[in-house]
């Protein structure tokens, strides 16, 4: 087994706990709380459940509603997408070549680590916004750092990141990657 087969299983890995986090917070949520605010400014519970969704592959079906998002049947709408997500970024070869992405041509290993970062830092959205804990393995957050440390600038460039925040130097590597996505992981 050559090198890229041995980092190709240890990010399938990663992403499979990524979703199976983020399936889990979701499974968390009770119907009454879709619409509290979250630390995303623009989308409340339901809105970012529905986004998770729609980065998910589900995006068509959710663009057919012409009611808001009422979060039925979210938790089995997600689990599915993200189990499903995270199994296609498993497959051979697929973090290798180009993707399109917002019409726009990036390496795969690009796309799967934006994958990645969005449903660890959205994960961590919903639980804070729900009363939840996220588990997330220092593996985990290692990776979602090194996502977010790659691709902030132009995050931020693009408005999908917020600026940085200040951690004090022992925080963890969660809280350090949060922090680089323009979350507070130690709001007051």
């Amino acid at each position: 087994m050559d090198v890229h087969s041995v980092a190709a299983m240890e990010f399938h890995e990663l992403m499979r706990e990524a979703a199976q986090g983020a399936v889990t917070v979701v499974e968390g949520v009770k119907p009454d709380s879709l619409g509290d605010p979250t630390p995303c400014d623009d989308w409340n519970v339901g809105a970012l459940i529905e986004h998770l969704v729609t980065w998910a592959g589900h995006g068509s079906e959710l663009a057919a509603r012409k009611e808001p998002f009422d979060g039925t049947p979210y938790q089995a709408d997600v689990a599915e997408q993200l189990e499903r997500t995270a199994a296609a970024w498993g497959e051979t070869g697929a973090l290798e070549g180009t993707s399109y992405m917002a019409m726009a041509e990036m390496p795969s290993l690009v796309v799967a680590k934006l994958y990645l970062t969005e449903l660890v830092v959205h994960g961590w959205d919903l639980a804070r916004a729900t009363g939840q804990e996220p588990v997330v393995s220092e593996e985990l957050a290692a990776a979602t750092l090194e996502a977010v440390t790659m691709t902030a600038e132009q995050g931020r460039a693009y408005g999908i990141l917020g600026p940085e925040v200040t951690v004090p130097a022992s925080a963890s590597t969660l809280d350090r990657a949060l922090a680089m996505s323009g979350r507070d992981p130690y709001p007051s």
